[in-house]
């Protein structure tokens, strides 16, 4: 290879991984109302079909990060309901944006969902329909000093307590590239294997490296006496004293060490570094608008608060309309209760519920700050435009 074309990689590289993440996660408002905007305006879109054997179809349309981080969601609740059967069969199709609930008729879905601007859905039916926010973001307020300790949930700071004394977990903070190498082909890239096959998705070596890593990232392992077992990858932004996790990962991905608390561990620990060190808050990550999802539920307890989230996401919304009642529509959104829209950057939690689905207020809580309350909503009266909603 010519010595000119090595020299070039080894500096392009890194800036076009930067700059990519930079764009992905940029934080200014008013360019990403933009940005927003000009994907609206776009001739066609990605439309995603899922049937399952058990009599659900689901469809997905709109911004193709939709396809990252929601399909993959959706399939596996569908799959998890009474009656079903896998695999699921899955479609992805082109078709012209005005012709996107036309298609998802002929295609015979059931639920339909739309990623998009707040003035797409804004355009789009409100019968039988909800708005929820595309993402959001779960954080801990860590400016109070140890105050944080007492927001976390009593179960799950007894659990962590036990799993402390019983495994001699401890915290080690690395700069390293070494560990960096360690982390993530030992434990990110193994465990989002295991977590998730085919469907895994994740930031690629590169770009963690170059983005997130060498600008001054850190890695958080959590050891127990005897190896790591579970690590942390997050940004660290001083400026505004936040940390943001980004990629997180048990030893080779062996379910093992999860089931014995590292993962949840490294949470804990990494929060206790952070108060420790005077950072204002930690941001846990993304998740799609769903109490059913399992790390956002884990995250509640901790006593995050919901935010939207500061990127591009903040500026987008997802429509999600009930076209049939069929006993698999009522199924899944009485498994899966959302977090709606309330306010411009607020939300509420949305339970179903009817006369043999009790809602899911215990089981899938949704009591933490950022959430203005909850709405039951009942099954029987959905299709009903004049049926009240009950608020608690």
């Amino acid at each position: 290879m010519p010595l000119a074309a090595t020299a070039a990689g080894r500096y392009v590289r890194p800036l076009r991984a930067r700059a990519g993440y930079a764009w992905r996660h940029l934080e200014n408002p008013l360019v990403n109302t933009v940005r927003a905007w000009a994907q609206d305006r776009s001739a066609n879109t990605t439309l995603w079909v899922c049937r399952t054997a058990g009599g659900l179809t689901l469809a997905y349309a709109g911004v193709g990060d939709g396809l990252t981080y929601l399909t993959a969601f959706l399939q596996d609740r569908a799959l998890s309901l009474p009656g079903a059967t896998g695999p699921a069969t899955t479609h992805v199709l082109r078709v012209a944006r005005p012709q996107v609930l036309t298609a998802c008729e002929r295609l015979g879905a059931d639920l339909v969902l739309v990623g998009g601007s707040p003035a797409t859905v804004a355009r789009l039916p409100r019968e039988r329909s909800f708005v929820l926010p595309f993402r959001v973001h779960q954080v801990v307020r860590t400016d109070d000093g140890q105050g944080w300790r007492g927001r976390v949930s009593a179960s799950e700071r007894r659990q962590h307590q036990r799993n402390v004394r019983r495994y001699g977990y401890r915290l080690e903070v690395s700069r390293s590239a070494a560990d960096f190498a360690y982390f993530y082909d030992r434990m990110h890239a193994p465990t989002m294997r295991e977590r998730h096959g085919g469907s895994a998705r994740s930031m690629d070596r590169d770009t963690a490296y170059h983005s997130l890593f060498c600008p001054g990232g850190l890695l958080f392992f959590v050891h127990d006496g005897h190896q790591r077992v579970a690590g942390a990858l997050a940004a660290v932004d001083r400026d505004r004293r936040r940390l943001t996790g980004r990629l997180i990962g048990v030893l080779d991905g062996e379910d093992q060490h999860r089931r014995q608390g590292a993962l949840a561990a490294v949470y804990h620990l990494q929060l206790q570094w952070a108060a420790a060190k005077g950072i204002d808050c930690v941001d846990l990550s993304g998740s799609e608008p769903f109490l059913s999802k399992g790390t956002w539920q884990f995250k509640r307890k901790l006593g995050a608060a919901v935010v939207p989230p500061p990127d591009l996401h903040r500026e987008r919304r997802l429509w999600l309309h009930v076209a049939h009642d069929t006993p698999q529509v009522r199924d899944f959104l009485h498994r899966n209760p959302l977090l709606a829209v309330h306010g411009p950057h607020t939300f509420e939690a949305l339970y179903f519920h009817d006369e043999a689905r009790p809602p899911l207020t215990d089981s899938l809580a949704a009591t933490c700050p950022g959430l203005t309350g909850i709405r039951l909503v009942d099954l029987d009266g959905l299709c009903d435009a004049d049926a009240p909603a009950e608020t608690t």
